[in-house]
Formats: C-alpha cells, sequence, structure tokens
C-alpha cells in the first residue's frame, strides 16, 4: 500500500525575469529529485523487507535516513541537496508511524488478515542553481505480512480446480503461477481469486479431460 503526495515552496520575487519563468520547470525537476530520493529508500526497504520481514525493516531506519541520490550515482545529483523535511539534515526523513500489528486488510486484499506496519519517507529537494525552489515528496509505505493459513488454498505451482461433486471453497484462493478452472458441477469461490500469472476458465493445457468450453456455474 503506497501513499504519496508532493508539496513545493517558491522564493518570492519582486520583478520578472527568465529565472522566474523557469521557476515552474524547476519546480518539477525539484519534485522529481524528491520523489527519486524517496523511491531510493523504498528499494531498499523493500529488499530488505522481502528478505527478513519488517524485523529487519524496523532496525535498519538509521541507514535509510543516509540514503539519497548521490553524484556517484550519477553526476545529474550534483544539481540538487538532499535533506529531512523534519530537521533539515542532510539524508532523507524515515518513521515508524505505526508498530508491526494484526489487522484486517481491505482493498487488494481484502478479507484476508496479517501483519501490519506504517512507514513514513519524505525528502525534501533543492535546485542548486535556484535556491528558492525546493520541493517535498512523502511516501507511507505498509509493509504487510499475510500467513498461508488465511488462504483457503495456495499454490506455487498452475492450479487446477475442477471438482466432480458441487463445491463451496471458503477463504481466499491463490496460485502463484496460473490458474484454471472448468469443473463439471456448481463450484463457488466465496472469497476473492487470485493468480501471479493468469486465471483461465478452461482446461489446462495437456488436460486429456473433455469438460466443454465453459461452465456458467463457477
Amino acid at each position: 500500500m503506497l501513499w504519496l503526495s508532493n508539496h513545493s515552496t517558491f522564493a518570492a520575487g519582486s520583478a520578472l525575469s527568465a529565472l522566474d519563468a523557469d521557476r515552474p520547470n524547476d519546480h518539477y525537476r525539484a519534485a522529481a529529485a524528491a520523489e527519486a530520493a524517496t523511491e531510493k529508500v523504498l528499494s531498499q526497504m523493500s529488499t530488505d523487507f522481502l528478505q527478513s520481514g519488517d524485523a529487519r525493516v524496523s532496525t535498519n531506519l538509521s541507514l535509510y535516513r543516509s540514503l539519497r541520490p548521490l553524484n556517484t550515482d550519477n553526476a545529474y545529483w550534483t544539481n540538487y541537496s538532499f535533506s529531512s523535511p523534519d530537521n533539515g539534515s542532510t539524508g532523507t526523513s524515515v518513521t515508524n508511524q505505526q508498530p508491526s500489528q494484526y489487522a484486517t486488510f481491505a482493498g487488494q486484499f481484502q478479507g484476508l488478515s496479517g501483519y501490519q506496519s506504517i512507514y513514513e519517507i519524505a525528502s525534501k529537494a533543492q535546485l542548486a542553481s535556484n535556491p528558492g525552489i525546493s520541493s517535498t515528496t512523502t511516501q507511507l509505505v505498509a509493509p504487510e505480512s499475510i500467513p498461508l493459513f488465511e488462504f483457503a488454498i495456495f499454490y506455487n505451482l498452475d492450479l487446477e480446480i475442477n471438482p466432480s461433486p458441487n463445491m463451496i471453497i471458503n477463504g481466499g484462493v491463490h496460485s502463484n503461477s496460473n490458474l484454471w478452472s472448468i469443473p463439471t458441477s456448481t463450484l463457488v469461490f466465496s472469497n476473492g481469486v487470485t493468480a501471479a500469472g493468469g486465471i483461465y476458465r478452461t482446461n489446462r493445457p495437456g488436460d486429456p479431460s473433455n469438460r466443454g468450453i465453459s461452465n456458467p456455474n463457477v
């Protein structure tokens, strides 16, 4: 889950000039630079979360606060200075807004429960050639961990669901590959059905059974 907002401040000026005319473009560039700083933190945070979960994320806040675009990444970043909007220190602001707690999810994972924490990542980018222009970007990031037992059916491979008797599946269904379903009976999914690949209401290729071309009772 990701939330993003931009905030920009402009220096006051009493006369129009070429510099004034460039301010809108300078603002957009500064906003993009500030977002790049938050994305650099988010990239490292995502890697840590996938490897070791929220425990590593929560202990790496000091590391995240030191991250920002550097001229060693690309000489372009010498055009900007990056600071924390909270205290003006060099780097990026990263705070834990909500420690990990058990919650019921909405949106993409509606109907499932798991552990969720919320972090705020914020960066202020200032244009070196026009110090009166700065932009602040804030992202709220919520890493979520869903136990497998929250699902009625969870497959890492292709999943085929073709029961002969009528069946009601109470719980989420997910395949980390493709999902195929064309039973000869009535099949009811009472919760969400998701797949990393495709969801097909046909026979899986190579299935020798002929169940027709569709089943309206799925």
